[in-house]
């Protein structure tokens, strides 16, 4: 999880409405950028997880012929 306080001041994807509580309560939630981004990772994601036998096979056969 990266941790969303070096974003402060930031153009971020991420949305962050405070609560008036004692101590102030924080829900951070993801903008319409935000979730446009989210839908392309979650896809990338799933094309690793689908070809992570191939590319680790690749990455075995370039190391087995690399000094």
């Amino acid at each position: 999880m990266i941790p969303l306080s070096f974003m402060s001041g930031q153009v971020v994807p991420v949305g962050s409405p405070a609560t008036p509580t004692v101590p102030v309560t924080v829900c951070y939630e993801l903008t319409d950028l935000g979730v446009s981004l989210y839908e392309m990772v979650r896809s990338l994601k799933a094309w690793a997880e689908t070809h992570m036998d191939d590319v680790l096979a690749h990455r075995a056969a370039y190391d087995a012929r690399t000094p």
